[in-house]
């Protein structure tokens, strides 16, 4: 159940373990309940005295709270004697690996705290480590040795069968009693060698699915989070018998190499085509009829001629040179087109089309007329052909950001008051026109950009339509041209909550309100060759600088080292912080303000400056980029500012 302080009564009448989605519910749980058992299910603990105040943990992510040291060697023993379920992590990524290994070395230290342990899940050597010495060397294995074992991966990657990996299978096989009880899975990779691993201890699953490994694996295929993996050649309806089973609701399609016609079962209404060593065109020949949702990514001379009539959006990241050929999308509402080039929408049909984004791409074409469109955002784009006719009921917003060769219908640039042979749009244009922009001789922010499918910015507002399935996924907002040589002499206008209005030249700066508990990063990027499709938090990267909300630490282009150590913004429940973040033009040095005080600055050698903001989880955060008063007001700053402009 959903916690909700509506239902207090009822809770107590069902006598049942409620389930929480946010902080805000637990922190009322600890209030409302005496705890009995809590499954986190990998949500990254902020609470220490939420794990206090209960007698059963189950799949803790222990991470934050062991990075902030509210759990350390003085509270580990009690909390860890508590856990029933415990996963052992490794990381690929740098700073992760010395973070997870700060995480790992207190709980392999402290193993003998594990007394109520009946399920233990992770990496290869990890758990290996652990049950060495948790059962003493196999001399305890009849005592304590976990019920169930799952194992999936090795130093952060998926296992591979091979001789080494399974002497490691094999050592931890030999702490495990001979008494049918203990349960040992492990789950691999496809290998290119057909092999099955064979053993009377250990149970094992594989990721994808293939059809030359039909008949051996099929049988041991993992349905992740109701999510298949098919990989390489795909034949037929032979696959259904096998998804039927399985009944998931999302396929993944990988390096696929031929396809011919199968009619994907209409259980299935998420699909994702990536990855695509094609140098021809090629059609894809599923049928997709019953898809709610579409993502491309990497994908190359790709056909799709199948109905599209159930498909509600599509997201195309990198694709190149693929068409989509008389396809019904009636049910069409968005539109989103990343890094992508010559794209050919030919003869589809669109009745229901709502939201059209195209960003950093070129050669976009669609044929058929679209009259339905409620926002179209352009964004550093080229030759694009949008034939988009505006039906005088409907109210629609039009952004556009340094596109050329932008052809629209008379229609359209009659109604945006632009001459009927207008293609270039240097520079940003909005519709409805915004009155603060018509200035040309002040500086207005670019509009901020969501390189995602599952964030949305609502004017000032930034919000999350779609949660997040893995707590490693992050999504990316970009406002261009937060500071560049072309328009570094343009004044922006600085009103404080005192009244006073400043207007500094090459000073660009923003402030964004931030609700715990949030796991964001606030910062700057190179938008020349910063990789925006890339699922990173700021500053992990290189071309970019982040101010951490987790642990108040600012990152610059390394996952590991940091430059600097602040307010750890975003981790206490119900607790507002301000954020600023500003540009100096002249020294090409960024700045932070924390609450309004001055705080930071770093030096950033980079041509062209983008403000960008890297969300997790998070709540709906406000950016105030001036049109109302910044919290900021401190005067010797603003005049040193003042003063070097």
């Amino acid at each position: 159940m959903i916690i909700n302080k509506k239902c207090l009564s009822t809770l107590f009448a069902l006598r049942v373990n409620p389930l929480f989605r946010n902080d805000n519910d637990l922190c009322w749980l600890i209030n409302h309940f005496q705890i009995e058992t809590i499954d986190f299910g990998d949500i990254p603990i902020s609470s220490i005295e939420l794990l206090m105040k209960t007698k059963r943990i189950r799949n803790p992510n222990f991470y934050p709270i062991i990075k902030n040291g509210l759990l350390n060697e003085l509270n580990a023993s009690e909390i860890f004697k508590k856990v029933t379920h415990l996963k052992l992590y490794k990381r690929t990524e740098e700073d992760q690996i010395n973070e997870m290994k700060n995480v790992n070395n207190l709980i392999l230290k402290y193993y003998k705290s594990f007394i109520h342990l009946n399920y233990l899940e992770g990496d290869l050597e990890l758990v290996l480590y652990f049950l060495s010495r948790y059962t003493n060397y196999g001399r305890e294995k009849f005592i304590k040795i976990p019920s169930t074992l799952l194992i999936y991966s090795l130093n952060g990657n998926a296992i591979e069968l091979k001789k080494s990996n399974i002497e490691l299978i094999q050592k931890i096989e030999s702490l495990i009693p001979d008494n049918q009880i203990i349960n040992f899975y492990i789950i691999f990779d496809n290998n290119a060698k057909k092999e099955l691993f064979k053993s009377q201890v250990t149970r094992s699953w594989y990721r994808r699915i293939s059809y030359e490994l039909n008949e051996q694996w099929n049988k041991n295929v993992i349905c992740d989070g109701g999510c298949c993996i098919l990989f390489k050649r795909l034949v037929d309806n032979s696959m259904n018998e096998l998804l039927n089973k399985m009944y998931p609701k999302e396929l993944i399609f990988e390096e696929i190499t031929t396809t011919t016609k199968w009619d994907i079962p209409s259980y299935i209404t998420t699909i994702h085509i990536n990855y695509s060593s094609k140098t021809t065109h090629w059609k894809f020949k599923p049928t997709l009829r019953f898809i709610k949702e579409l993502f491309m990514n990497q994908i190359d001379f790709i056909i799709i001629s199948s109905s599209l009539e159930n498909l509600q959006q599509m997201f195309l990241c990198s694709c190149q040179e693929s068409t989509f050929q008389n396809c019904e999308m009636k049910s069409l509402k968005r539109i989103r087109i990343i890094n992508s080039f010559h794209l050919n929408f030919y003869k589809c049909s669109y009745g229901s089309l709502e939201e059209l984004t195209i960003i950093n791409s070129g050669g976009v074409h669609f044929t058929n007329l679209i009259k339905s469109l409620k926002k179209i955002e352009l964004v550093n784009s080229r030759r694009l052909t949008i034939p988009f006719e505006h039906e005088q009921d409907n109210i629609f917003t039009f952004y556009i950001e340094s596109c050329s060769e932008v052809h629209l219908s008379p229609n359209i640039l009659k109604l945006l008051n632009l001459k009927s042979n207008h293609h270039e749009f240097s520079n940003t244009f909005y519709f409805p026109p915004i009155k603060e922009y018509q200035n040309k001789h002040l500086f207005t922010f670019n509009k901020f950009i969501s390189f995602s499918n599952d964030i949305e910015v609502i004017e000032d507002s930034i919000r999350r339509i779609k949660d997040k399935n893995s707590m490693e996924e992050y999504d990316l907002i970009v406002s261009r041209d937060f500071g560049t040589f072309a328009n570094y002499y343009k004044k922006q206008m600085f009103s404080t909550i005192q009244g006073e209005v400043y207007h500094l030249k090459g000073i660009r700066y923003i402030e964004i309100t931030v609700v715990g508990n949030s796991w964001i990063s606030i910062g700057c990027i190179d938008e020349e060759n910063y990789e925006c499709t890339i699922s990173s938090q700021l500053g992990w990267l290189k071309n970019s600088i982040g101010f951490h909300s987790d642990d108040g630490k600012v990152y610059l282009e390394s996952t590991y080292k940091t430059i600097a150590q602040g307010l750890a913004y975003g981790n206490k429940v119900g607790q507002t912080n301000i954020i600023g973040i500003g540009y100096d033009c002249f020294n090409e040095e960024i700045f932070y303000t924390i609450n309004g005080c001055f705080w930071k600055k770093f030096k950033i050698p980079w041509r062209n400056v983008a403000v960008a903001i890297s969300f997790g989880k998070f709540h709906p955060i406000q950016i105030n980029s001036g049109r109302k008063p910044f919290l900021f007001d401190n005067r010797q700053i603003f005049s040193e500012l003042l003063y070097n402009s």
